[in-house]
């Protein structure tokens, strides 16, 4: 009879090691991936201005856009992240019956969208009448407050 020593099971095991090994890499690859991410997406917001004009339009409401550089900037991340998500934030823009959309400029200032809204600073929030012309704007960093109270709810220049 033969004997089987730990040299002789010790391939088996090396393999499964080395499959722990490369599906713990994945998951780290992945949890850094989606760490980096670097998109600028809100739940409930759109991201075609067009339709959301026609659909304020139709509705009689207004638009609020969040203009954002291609790849975005910490500060629009942090807009989008921390300060549009808040509870009251959302709330005001439902009362509000605005409809919500992010556009991402490629071309940073240079695009056609950016020189038909007079864009100098991204990121800009801008509130949209539904005919598409300027009610209010705000550029760069947005405090919660801010989002509400200067951009929401001020009454137009």
């Amino acid at each position: 009879m033969p004997e089987h020593s730990a040299e002789s099971k010790k391939p088996g095991k090396d393999r499964w090691i080395k499959i722990g090994f490369v599906l713990v890499l994945v998951a780290a690859g992945v949890i850094v991936y989606l760490s980096q991410r670097r998109d600028v997406s809100i739940d409930g917001w759109g991201d075609d201005l067009t339709v959301a004009l026609g659909q304020a339009k139709s509705e009689d409401r207004k638009v609020v856009v969040f203009f954002v550089s291609s790849p975005p900037s910490e500060t629009a991340l942090t807009i989008a992240r921390r300060r549009i998500p808040k509870s009251d934030n959302q709330k005001a823009l439902e009362e509000g019956r605005y409809i919500p959309v992010v556009v991402s400029l490629e071309d940073q200032l240079d695009s056609e969208i950016a020189k038909q809204y007079k864009l100098t600073k991204l990121p800009t929030l801008m509130v949209l009448w539904p005919n598409g012309q300027e009610r209010n704007r705000h550029e760069g960093m947005i405090g919660e407050v801010d989002f509400r109270q200067n951009l929401l709810e001020r009454k137009s220049k």
